[in-house]
């Protein structure tokens, strides 16, 4: 297959990768544009459920790094 066949069917971007030359610009910018487009167009609004269940894993990651924190706080002042 060729080379940019496969690069146009799997774009990879990076922005340490694009030369900003002032001749080039407009033609990067609208390839960012594009990458940009293809992500809202692949991304969906989530359900209720989803929504929920996304909530819940949240509130008990913040839960556990807090309680991890806490602890950590407690046994620094009990030891000094």
């Amino acid at each position: 297959m060729d080379e940019e066949k496969l690069k146009k069917m799997l774009p990879s971007f990076s922005l340490k990768k694009i030369n900003w030359d002032v001749k080039t610009w407009p033609s990067k910018l609208m390839y960012v544009l594009r990458e940009y487009k293809r992500v809202i167009i692949l991304s969906k609004k989530p359900d209720i459920d989803e929504l929920s269940q996304i909530s819940k894993v949240t509130f008990l990651g913040i839960m556990i790094i807090g309680g991890i924190g806490f602890i950590m706080q407690l046994l620094f002042q009990l030891l000094v």
